[in-house]
């Protein structure tokens, strides 16, 4: 075995590690609604406006391209959860004592093998806990899935009865799924008159008064 086997480990390690702080940021930023699509707002300036735009980002408001209508059955079933993250598989603990130098064996106090060793069970500790989050974070996920389920068959069973409470709930599944970027995403409330057959919905409007609306994007410029 090569005597720079034990290097090329500890490079394993670091990679390691690494890629258990990605993990962590990942699931950490995750987020799930069974009736909000939350997939659709791109990061790309020539699309909507992302959920996470800078300052500068928030002065441009790009006006709609492309709208395709959801249709109802599509409506009436709740959004998929999206796929979690999952740990990377851990390298080697050690190597046998042969690969590795005298000097990395024997020193006063405790060697480097065994801080090396100790440094790496602690990691493996922190993916255990990191994995527990990811498994209660599917659990929680699965539960808001089966619960959107139930009240989207809720609606269904109502829209068959002409429950206007379920067409107003239709209303508002329709607003909340179709692509929105997040500065529109306000309170948004449907009402519906029987008497008159009318749809009343009432939302928070955007201030546009010192807001730049892109009607225009090349290589070179925003036109606004």
């Amino acid at each position: 075995m090569s005597r720079e086997a034990y290097k090329q480990l500890g490079y394993e390690w670091e990679r390691y590690e690494r890629d258990l702080e990605r993990v962590a940021t990942s699931l950490e930023k995750m987020s799930y609604s069974a009736f909000v699509e939350s997939e659709n707002v791109s990061e790309s300036p020539s699309a909507w406006l992302s959920p996470t735009a800078t300052s500068l980002d928030t002065l441009l408001y790009l006006l709609p391209r492309d709208f395709s209508l959801i249709p109802i059955g599509t409506l009436l079933r709740p959004i998929p959860s999206p796929e979690l993250p999952t740990l990377p598989e851990h390298p080697d603990l050690s190597l046998p004592e042969s690969a590795y130098p005298d000097w990395y064996l024997r020193s006063s106090g405790t060697s480097y093998l065994q801080r090396d060793i100790s440094r790496r069970q602690s990691l493996l500790k922190e993916a255990h806990a990191l994995q527990e989050k990811i498994n209660a974070r599917r659990r929680q996920f699965a539960q808001q899935f089966e619960e959107a389920k139930a009240e989207y068959a809720k609606v269904q069973r109502g829209l068959v009865a002409s429950d206007l409470n379920a067409a107003e709930r239709i209303i508002l599944f329709a607003h909340q799924r179709h692509p929105l970027p997040q500065f529109l995403r306000r309170e948004y409330r449907v009402v519906i008159v029987p008497e008159s057959k009318v749809a009343l919905i009432e939302f928070k409007f955007p201030d546009y008064s010192d807001a730049k609306l892109v009607v225009e994007l090349n290589r070179f410029a925003v036109v606004v």
